[in-house]
């Protein structure tokens, strides 16, 4: 019975280069190729086994693969939107649960607060009886804002 030694975790990282998909990995100094993104962990398991001689089911390499071109800048920018989007929604929605908690507060009843703001009655109590984050405030209190749990 053969007992292959444990082996240290690997990292490869891969990168198109024309049709290809380039493979490098560093700490053995190798490389190789693969025509497809779904078949790089197994080519980088069985590089790193060659070179160490041992089974590529006995190897762990961690791959990073890199987006070709643009990709990478486009997709960050992307993710940049939608974080600024998230944003700006969050904020949307407490200026709206302002806006009835101050209407509130000059006495409106829930039913004309809904009439004015084109909502229905329930979506004007749901705003009112929970907080910027979705939980649900104290009963009848008026939403703070603050995170669920926090005091």
């Amino acid at each position: 019975m053969t007992v292959e030694p444990e082996t240290r975790p690997l990292r490869a990282t891969a990168r198109r280069a024309g049709r290809w998909w380039k493979i490098e990995i560093p700490e053995l100094d190798t490389s190789g190729q693969s025509p497809t993104v779904r078949d790089i962990p197994e080519i980088a398991a069985e590089i790193a086994s060659e070179c160490l001689a041992v089974s590529p089911a006995s190897v762990v390499v961690d791959t990073e693969i890199e987006l070709p071109g643009e990709a990478e800048a486009l997709w960050a920018a992307a993710a940049e939107q939608e974080e600024a989007g998230r944003a700006a929604l969050t904020e949307a929605a407490r200026l709206r649960r302002e806006t009835i908690r101050a209407l509130s507060e000059q006495g409106l009843r829930q039913a004309d607060i809904a009439r004015l703001l084109n909502l229905t009655p329930q979506r004007i109590n749901q705003l009112m009886t929970t907080e910027g984050n979705g939980c649900p405030s104290e009963a009848g209190a008026v939403p703070t804002g603050k995170e669920c749990g926090e005091a």
